[in-house]
């Protein structure tokens, strides 16, 4: 066997993994526009979140690697082309029409639950937290409610 077969293989499916992972990001964010094309309200970068469907997308949270925005119809929820896969896999990837919210609940300072409505699945919820959760809650426009 040659010295260079492992390196090679190796290669190979390092090479491999990271093409399909930006493939898979990729095609799991291409639902969203792009940011100049719509009317941004709010915005963070760096939030973390869990979607509230099941006990696996409670413990697959994304912690510090979501990006939460309000534009003036919709509200959304992506991460990088990176983690675009899994945070599609664990229901993170989100992009809702504002009046497909139905209540806004704050958990503390920095925590808020979002339910909307699913066309397929009903009611859902998302916990996030926000560094500016104030300017979020405003940005969608819908009365809070204290936990």
């Amino acid at each position: 066997m040659s010295p260079l077969f492992i390196p090679i293989v190796s290669g190979t499916v390092i090479l491999l993994a990271i093409i399909l992972t930006f493939g898979a990001g990729k095609k799991a964010l291409s639902i969203f526009p792009d940011l100049e094309s719509v009317n941004v309200i709010f915005r963070e970068k760096g939030a973390s979140g869990h979607c509230n469907d099941s006990f696996i997308t409670k413990a697959g949270a994304a912690s510090g690697v979501l990006e939460v925005i309000v534009t003036d119809k919709e509200f959304w929820t992506r991460t990088g082309l990176f983690f675009g896969w899994v945070a599609n896999w664990y229901r993170l990837i989100h992009k809702i029409e504002l009046n497909q919210i139905s209540k806004i609940e704050r958990k503390n300072r920095k925590k808020v639950r979002v339910y909307f409505n699913d066309e397929k699945k009903g009611l859902r919820s998302m916990t996030l937290s926000l560094k500016n959760s104030e300017a979020f809650t405003k940005a969608i426009g819908i009365e809070v409610e204290q936990e």
